[in-house]
């Protein structure tokens, strides 16, 4: 014995409606799953069970006559054991957006929020580097006043040279990779950035082409490191995946800590 269709739960209605409650949920269904509104593959057979529920539940004289099987059925335990109505098969349809909503929630959504956050501090810190490279200062016929040499040494190893000057322009200090003969009242040329204080050159005014200032920094020979964290940073403010986008966080947060142990060398 096949079961009989519960009309009332195809328009989401207690046995008890009313004609007017039984017309307003009709067209606020018909509307949802009209063919032409709604493009999913099981709207069709969902419009049709709607409207042959309003068919039987509109007409007084049908519905007291649906009215009576219906009770008819609730009190056989037969009515019980045939397969699911057409109306349970398309439940995702009467789903609130709330449950739907939490069933396909984003694991990386939280994270990329905060990857964003940092990221676009990576960005703009790096932006500032770069700023800070091209509106660097010179400074012309600066008279050396008294200098101080230091040995960075590596297990016994030489790895650098960092000279502290003082000048009658501006105090500075920079890394060589060899010692250099700067003595004091000599008069140099010195061009550094205004931000960090970073010497990009440092040469005697007789040769342009000398430069004391040619131990590493982090504008030399790790410039591509600054664009690549700001590269990075950038792609995971503007890319649509949050998975990636986290991804990208973390690879402009490893690239931004090894930025700022350059700096912190040069």
């Amino acid at each position: 014995m096949l079961k009989l269709k519960d009309y009332y739960k195809v328009l989401h209605l207690s046995s008890t409606a009313s004609s007017e409650e039984i017309k307003k949920a009709y067209r606020k269904l018909a509307l949802q799953f009209h063919p032409d509104k709604n493009p999913s593959s099981q709207a069709k057979a969902v419009f049709q069970e709607i409207n042959e529920a309003y068919d039987v539940l509109s007409d007084p004289v049908k519905k007291n006559n649906y009215d009576f099987r219906l009770n008819q059925s609730f009190q056989s335990k037969a009515s019980y054991s045939g397969e699911k109505s057409t109306t349970d098969s398309h439940r995702p349809f009467h789903k609130s957006p709330g449950k739907q909503k939490f069933k396909n929630k984003d694991p990386y959504k939280s994270y990329a929020l905060k990857g964003k956050f940092f990221s676009s501090f990576v960005f703009f810190f790096c932006l500032i580097l770069c700023i800070d490279y091209m509106i660097s200062q010179r400074y012309d016929n600066t008279i050396v006043e008294d200098i101080s040499h230091f040995e960075a040494k590596t297990s016994n190893y030489t790895d650098h040279f960092n000279h502290e000057i003082q000048s009658s322009k501006i105090d500075f200090n920079f890394n060589s990779e060899t010692a250099n003969s700067i003595t004091p009242y000599d008069t140099i040329s010195v061009d550094i950035t205004p931000i960090f204080g970073i010497v990009k050159s440092c040469h005697p005014i007789s040769d342009e082409k000398l430069n004391y200032a040619d131990g590493f920094s982090i504008y030399y020979p790790f410039t591509f490191l600054i664009l690549l964290a700001m590269a990075a940073s950038c792609a995971a403010l503007f890319v649509k995946s949050n998975e990636t986008g986290f991804s990208l966080s973390i690879l402009s947060m490893i690239l931004f800590i090894i930025v700022q142990f350059l700096l912190a060398k040069s």
